[in-house]
């Protein structure tokens, strides 16, 4: 698959909406950095995983697949369809500390998990060598989709890509600025198929890889 990019800009449509706590402000208008634990996340809801989202960018359809059988259509752009998506996951999540509300923002701005840096969009690529060597030391079968890149990268050695950082990648057309590793956090630990937590990744990855750094062991 191919996409296209415009300069400074992300993924389009990626982390473009977002299900956020009914009480936590959102102004579309001039929108500012959320904490994750303000939205719906698989750290504290990892049944998310089950569903599949199929998203025409062109329209703003939008479709949900529960364990491939689809269960909402919805039009985003009509009050009538977000009302309907809001209906579905309060009533698909389970033990909500309040209702969620789903929210748009648009570029320069995504819905990320990363604070403090010149701009608020941004790309994740992960190394497929270190995926398959980290599940070969761990004797676990490990699915890429666990660490929810944008851009899976082959053909580099297992852990290099924790020496681009502050360097340029060329990938297609495209030049990428590399910033900084992924601070990795429990959401690894769901089986991106099933919805499931079935292994603590990330307290394996600080165990058998202690030497990665002092600091951010579990980042990837």
């Amino acid at each position: 698959p191919t996409v296209q990019v415009e300069l400074g800009g992300g993924v389009p449509h990626d982390r473009e909406w977002a299900l956020l706590k009914s009480t936590h402000p959102f102004d579309p208008a001039a929108p500012l950095f959320i904490d994750k634990t303000h939205f719906s996340q698989l750290i504290t809801h990892p049944s998310l995983a089950q569903l599949q989202v199929l998203f025409e960018a062109d329209t703003a359809e939008v479709a949900l697949l529960h364990l491939g059988q689809r269960v909402l259509e919805a039009s985003l752009n009509t009050s009538k369809g977000i009302q309907a998506v809001e209906d579905f996951f309060n009533r698909f999540l389970v033990r909500l500390p309040c209702p969620l509300k789903l929210v748009h923002s648009f570029v320069p701005h995504q819905f990320t998990n990363v604070k403090g840096l010149q701009s608020d969009m941004r790309i994740h690529l992960i190394n497929g060598a270190t995926v398959r060597l980290l599940a070969s030391e761990l004797g676990r079968s490990i699915h890429p989709l666990r660490f929810r890149p944008n851009i899976t990268i082959d053909g580099a050695p297992p852990w290099a890509e924790f020496d681009w950082c502050g360097k340029q990648a060329r990938i297609g057309s495209a030049t990428l600025e590399i910033i900084k590793p992924t601070i990795r956090c429990p959401a690894i630990n769901v089986n991106p198929v099933t919805g499931v937590r079935d292994m603590c990744l990330d307290k394996l990855i600080q165990h058998h890889f202690p030497d990665l750094t002092q600091s951010e062991p579990s980042r990837f």
